[in-house]
């Protein structure tokens, strides 16, 4: 069922190119944390594979990727990736110590078993390997905010079926809920060396034609980007850990 509801949010965001407005900020700070090298690296959760095609291009290692969603692997295919259509709640498609590196993007929290993802990435990730995450962070400046006014944070979720909680409540398929603490003590207790953390900001787009809207949706962007240098009160945490 968690497939299907993933799959779902992936049709309906990534193909209509929604997905990447805002998030260039994260991008470029995810493919800072990859080293060039000639090797492979695997994106679990691949979406269309155009951070994938990123990846490889600062790199110069051969993509590999993984996704639930048939769309999203055709798609990757096409931009060059050795994609495989696959659900990450299950075992990752590869054998042990394979790849050089391995991508998580905006995944560990759409998956009930995050121990064993956890477990499967460092399993296929050579000796010395290293796995770039990300993940929305719960405690964001906002997200206290909300929580002070008694509702649901962004990216946590009281029903997969209706947005409920909060005024701005949207449903997205979250069923885990990360901190930059959380997330880097879970990859210790899994046998990483935590390398680097650091936060990503978003830009919000405003309504089209509403001034007001506009007005607000740049002041957060700018606030937003402020408390990007504080990666526990960032929108997202990106963190670099070593096998």
């Amino acid at each position: 069922m968690l497939g299907d509801i993933n799959k779902n949010m992936y049709n309906e965001r990534f193909v209509k190119n929604e997905y990447y407005n805002g998030i260039g900020n994260r991008i470029e700070k995810v493919i800072g944390l990859f080293d060039r090298h000639d090797g492979k690296i695997l994106d679990v959760g691949c979406g269309d594979g155009l951070i994938s095609g990123l990846i490889g291009k600062k790199t110069g290692a051969k993509m590999y990727g993984v996704d639930v969603a048939d769309e999203a692997v055709r798609i990757s295919r096409k931009r060059g990736i050795d994609a495989k259509i696959f659900d990450v709640n299950k075992k990752i498609p590869f054998r042990s110590s394979y790849f050089d590196a391995v991508y998580c993007g905006e995944v560990l929290e759409h998956v009930f078993d995050v121990d064993n993802l956890i477990d499967e990435i460092k399993r296929v990730l050579k000796p010395r390997g290293y796995a770039v995450i990300t993940v929305p962070n719960i405690a964001a400046w906002y997200n206290r905010g909300l929580m002070l006014l008694g509702y649901l944070p962004f990216w946590v979720e009281a029903s997969i079926k209706n947005p409920v909680g909060s005024p701005f409540a949207i449903s997205c398929g979250h069923v885990r809920a990360f901190t930059k603490s959380a997330l880097a003590q879970l990859f210790r207790i899994h046998g990483f060396r935590i390398e680097a953390v650091t936060g990503a900001y978003i830009n919000v787009k405003g309504v089209e034609n509403k001034t007001p809207q506009r007005i607000a949706s740049r002041i957060i962007s700018i606030v937003d980007r402020m408390f990007s240098r504080f990666p526990s009160l960032s929108t997202n945490v990106i963190l670099k850990a070593v096998k």
